[in-house]
């Protein structure tokens, strides 16, 4: 009897070890996809993120003191993804014929551009609970922010994009009034809106 008690517990220790492996391998395996999923949709925002400069009425007004419009590409621990998109977005050469500087920065390099703000900042990963403080300095300093994660346009950033049957600007109507950023009407008409 015990032997056959011993035999069953053997066996549901083994289900039980193939079941936690097989989580675990579903569950790594999901966030593998999920990271890679976001990597394709930042570089597709990366692509649609000049077109955003370029639909600001105001873009002539941004140009630095070297007329160059200075553009930030926001990291939060992986600078070398962010600094392989400053390569790719440096072949545009500029922006309705206006040069552009690009800087790769961490969120506490932020500070440095209160007195000449750049005229966009790109978030290349999610910045979690530091996103407010993201979107406060870009209302503060007029700055058009763009995120190429849905979540952080409905938490208050400006600019992004929208994943559906194609890939749409995405705009929060109220952060871009907060900014004071006006949008050319072109654009608007092909945008989606979180309200």
């Amino acid at each position: 009897m015990q032997h056959v008690l011993l035999k069953r517990l053997s066996i549901t220790l083994m289900c039980l070890v193939c079941l936690f492996h097989s989580f675990l391998h579903g569950l790594t395996g999901n966030l593998y996809a999920e990271s890679e999923h976001e990597k394709r949709l930042v570089w597709a925002g990366l692509e649609l993120f000049p077109s955003f400069l370029a639909a600001d009425q105001d873009i002539a007004s941004k140009a630095n003191a070297d007329g160059k419009l200075l553009i930030v590409l926001l990291f939060r621990d992986d600078s070398d993804s962010a600094n392989k998109m400053a390569a790719s977005l440096m072949a545009i050469k500029g922006i309705r014929g206006i040069s552009i500087e690009i800087k790769v920065e961490d969120l506490n390099s932020l500070h440095r551009y209160k007195k000449n703000p750049p005229a966009g900042i790109f978030l290349t990963q999610r910045f979690y609970n530091d996103i407010e403080a993201i979107v406060r300095f870009g209302i503060e300093n007029k700055i058009l922010v763009f995120s190429p994660f849905i979540r952080d346009v409905e938490s208050g950033v400006p600019c992004g994009i929208f994943v559906g049957d194609r890939i749409l600007p995405y705009v929060n109507k109220q952060a871009l009034n907060n900014v004071g950023i006006r949008l050319k009407d072109f654009f608007l008409r092909v945008a989606k809106y979180h309200e």
